[in-house]
C-alpha cells in the first residue's frame, strides 16, 4: 500500500507539472507551496518523467488486481 501511495504521489505532481506547463506556471514555486502544507509535506514531490524501478509499479499492478479480484472496479480504475 505504501508503494501505492507513492506512486499517486509522484503521479499527481507529475500531472500539475503538466498543467503548469499549459499555462506557463512554475512548477517549482507550486511543489514548494504544496510542500509547506503539513497535512502533505515535501516528500516525493519532485516532478519527474515518472515513477520507476522494481516495487512502484508492480505494487501499483498487484494493488489493481485485487481490487479487480474483489469485483470493486471503481476502485481498480482509480489506481490505474
Amino acid at each position: 500500500m505504501a508503494n501505492s501511495f507513492l506512486a499517486q504521489r509522484v503521479s499527481s505532481i507529475n500531472s500539475i507539472s503538466a498543467i503548469c506547463e499549459k499555462i506557463g506556471g512554475n512548477i517549482e514555486e507550486v511543489r514548494k507551496c504544496i510542500g509547506t502544507d503539513s497535512r502533505i509535506g515535501n516528500k516525493y514531490l519532485n516532478a519527474s518523467c515518472g515513477f520507476g524501478g522494481s516495487c512502484l509499479g508492480k505494487d501499483l499492478l498487484s494493488l489493481i488486481y485485487l481490487a479487480e479480484s474483489l469485483n470493486l472496479i471503481e476502485v481498480a480504475d482509480y489506481w490505474r
